[in-house]
């Protein structure tokens, strides 16, 4: 290939990353790529898998081995070869790291501006921006050291003192009868198991909730150990209180959430700083005013710093300050509060707030990588996240996105098209081209694009009205819901949609099961079989059917390969090289011990069982329990995984549908699901409705947040919040049939009213 070619194109040579089947791409520089297919075709592995993992394993071996030690490890991708790589940049949903002090300003460094902004300008005079830092001794509050809430635990709901130990005194999950947390305290030797806590002297019970240290001996097993003793108050507070743990289950924070109090700090008000940092001021605010105020409050004070004479000799200061102030306009985040914590922020939010920092950047030439941007988006906001892309090109970059949404494959350059299915069936390039050509490649891609778009006709509907109280952005008010039906809930991002369900609707609804945004996350032993919660009952079915302990058939315990303890492979870690796994070679990947493979029921041994599909495995069990799960999750368009599959190696859309399969079977009477699309190819929609329409057929009342307009139009009842984000959203502006949305003035009315349009003509 010429060399002047070989600059203009980022070349990938057979690559075998997952389900990719040796796939071979030529991606244009300097110009927008969308790649897409089905869940669970290989788009993840193409764009992370294989270009971006070869392009910062690259960069980190330019450095030092001992810097590199510190640097996150990349394996070098199954690919025949990579060409023309550039520095990539991976702008994906994950969490905005950062401890519980962090906020929407200091992550876009807007905070750190303003700082130094202060110790230039402020009055009294300030040297060291760090004495404005809550994250700083010097500048924080010490009532609350920098957090802003005071989090106390209510030892009322932690403790049930009418119960034993042994009865189940504590009452937060993880110290239930038998764990490790309650072991700790039933075989210290300071208490009578059996006695209700209420029984217990002053003395006792005080050592129960806040002993002294001391080392103990405790029994677990037949081993003993010397533990340092803590009371229980201090020890759950050293557990789930003081640190942030991420990929906690969802019953567990409820537990966490029902026992913990969070107050305002009465000594900082919530601002996290100390009296002194408080007090300095420039132009007449504190830095509290300048944070507690919207961005453009912010905007206008940077406009009256730079009308003072301190204020013209910082204005380069002032500039890059706008400039973040701009970008955060831009990418439509004004309505979060630059004091909000970025804890607190949707995976969307998050995505979008660390492009604050790079579209300051001036470097140009690199590889943005986009891992379904849209998701959360309204179709307004969609049309703001377009202009960015077509910025970062513009400025010299190549942008390559993971994307279902229509709105952004139809503003594409280039079209890459994995498939033609998902897993196995999936990893191959169906097509790549121009968007016209596209439209007539009988791709899966191509027919969702030719799809049109219906409304559904009127019913009768019976409805009540919900009187509720305000929270955040959504005042007091009431609101017309069906008795049983499917709602939709819409609005742009930050309109109050998921404050109107689930803080002030929820509570008014009979026990709701709630299928949220955060993805399932899972460990290597971890499977579809376990997540679904049927791996049990296989074990039951094989130990029935065998005369054996159900024990036996699970690779986690006594069934476990010895050489690979049951993960099916085996795992070095090489210091600061990359990580090396294998197969193992005396299980060949089946995880059990040869004496469990031997065990057959109908012919078939519990690995052959694991690694059958979904729909293969729905035929080897009669009626029951496993049979209804299994339907479920092929209800969701999940029949193509096999049972024994690794939860962590499933996609985004996946595990997103694994989750609403498994909410979804529980025999509730109402469900509220929070954008169940998300992920989800446009083919793979139509069955997610399907699924919820059943639930509806069944006499279930089905609630969801969302902004795939299909599922708009197919509802039987919307309820549209807003009309803009933040403060100026928080308003129900229609409630009824979508069909009567399309005569609305809103955002959602005339996007609607727009795809209609552009399927009919």
């Amino acid at each position: 290939m010429p060399g002047d070619q070989l600059f203009d194109t980022i070349r990938v040579e057979r690559s075998r990353v997952n389900n990719l089947r040796d796939v071979s791409v030529e991606i244009r520089k300097r110009a927008i790529t969308v790649i897409t297919g089905v869940s669970g075709s290989g788009k993840s592995s193409l764009a992370f898998g294989t270009i971006t993992a070869e392009s910062q394993r690259l960069m980190n071996d330019t450095y030092p081995a001992h810097v590199q030690s510190a640097l996150p490890r990349y394996a070098q991708p199954d690919v025949d070869g990579i060409h023309g790589l550039t520095a990539s940049m991976v702008v994906d949903q994950n969490p905005v790291p950062a401890d519980s002090r962090s906020t929407v300003a200091s992550a876009t460094d807007v905070y750190g501006l303003l700082r130094l902004l202060f110790a230039r300008t402020c009055t009294p005079p300030l040297d060291d921006p760090r004495a404005l830092s809550y994250s700083d001794p010097r500048g924080r509050c010490e009532h609350c050291e920098g957090q802003g809430e005071a989090v106390d635990i209510d030892e009322t709901k932690l403790l049930d003192e009418t119960r034993s130990l042994n009865g189940g005194a504590i009452t937060f999950p993880a110290f239930s009868v038998g764990s490790a947390n309650w072991n700790f305290f039933a075989s210290s030797g300071f208490f009578d198991n059996d006695l209700p806590v209420e029984r217990y002297t002053a003395s006792k019970r005080e050592l129960l909730l806040r002993g002294e240290r001391k080392r103990i001996a405790v029994q677990n097993g037949s081993r003993t150990g010397t533990f340092t003793y803590e009371g229980l108050v201090p020890k759950f507070r050293r557990l789930f209180v003081d640190k942030k743990r991420r990929g906690v289950p969802a019953e567990t924070q409820a537990a966490l959430d029902a026992i913990m109090t969070r107050t305002t700090c009465r000594e900082c008000g919530g601002s996290r700083l100390s009296a002194q940092a408080r007090s300095y001021t420039v132009a007449g605010r504190t830095i509290v005013d300048c944070m507690t105020g919207t961005v453009d409050e912010l905007a206008a004070f940077l406009t009256d710093v730079e009308a003072t004479e301190k204020g013209r000799r910082v204005r380069p200061l002032v500039s890059a300050l706008r400039g973040r102030l701009e970008n955060i306009s831009l990418l439509g985040l004004t309505y979060i509060g630059l004091d909000r914590r970025t804890q607190t922020l949707s995976g969307g939010e998050s995505q979008r707030l660390k492009l604050v920092r790079h579209l300051s950047s001036s470097l140009s030439d690199l590889t943005y990588v986009f891992d379904e941007p849209t998701s959360g988006l309204h179709a307004h906001d969609v049309t703001r996240l377009l202009e960015l892309f077509r910025s970062l090109r513009d400025r010299g970059n190549t942008v390559l996105v993971v994307e279902h949404d229509r709105a952004v494959i139809e503003a594409a350059d280039d079209v890459i098209d994995l498939g033609p299915g998902a897993g196995d069936a999936g990893g191959r390039v169906v097509y790549q081209g121009s968007l016209d050509g596209l439209r007539d490649a009988g791709t899966a891609t191509a027919d969702y694009l030719a799809t049109g778009l219906t409304v559904a006709e009127p019913t009768e509907t019976d409805t009540r009205t919900v009187a509720f109280t305000g929270a955040h952005n959504v005042p007091e008010g009431d609101v017309e819901l069906p008795v049983t039906g499917l709602t939709v809930v819409t609005g742009v991002a930050g309109s109050g949609k998921s404050t109107l369900v689930m803080d002030c609707l929820a509570p008014h609804l009979s026990k709701p099961v709630i299928v949220d945004q955060s993805v399932p996350r899972g460990h290597r032993r971890s499977s579809v079989a376990t997540y679904l919660g049927v791996a049990e009952d296989i074990r039951k079915y094989f130990a029935q059917a065998t005369g054996s302990s159900p024990a036996l058939f699970s690779a986690n315990s006594r069934g476990a390969c010895p050489e690979c303890e049951g993960l099916g492979a085996i795992f070095l870690d090489l210091a600061h090289l990359d990580p090396v796994s294998y197969t193992c070679p005396a299980c060949e990947g089946h995880r059990f011990a040869p004496q469990v493979l031997e065990k057959r029921v109908d012919g078939r041994n519990i690995s052959d069982v694991l690694q059958s599909s979904v729909a293969a495995a729905q035929d080897l069990f009669g009626p029951g329990r496993i049979r209804k799960r299994l339907t479920t999750l092929a209800e969701v368009g999940l029949d193509y995984l096999t049972l024994g599959q690794p939860v962590v190696s499933l996609s985004g859309g996946e595990r997103q549908r694994l989750k609403v399969a498994m909410r979804t079977a529980t025999g509730a009477r109402t469900y509220i699901l929070d954008e169940p699309t998300t992920g989800l190819h446009g083919t793979d929609v139509p069955r997610v409705l399907a699924a919820l329409r059943h639930l509806v057929d069944q006499g279930n009342n089905v609630i969801v947040i969302e902004h795939d307009l299909s599922v708009a139009l197919q509802a039987d009842w919307v309820i549209d919040v807003g009309p803009d984000a933040g403060v100026g959203g928080g308003q129900i502006l229609f409630a009824g049939p979508p069909s009567l949305l399309l005569d609305r003035d809103t955002h959602t009315a005339r996007h609607l009213r727009l795809a209609l349009k552009e399927k009919s003509s």
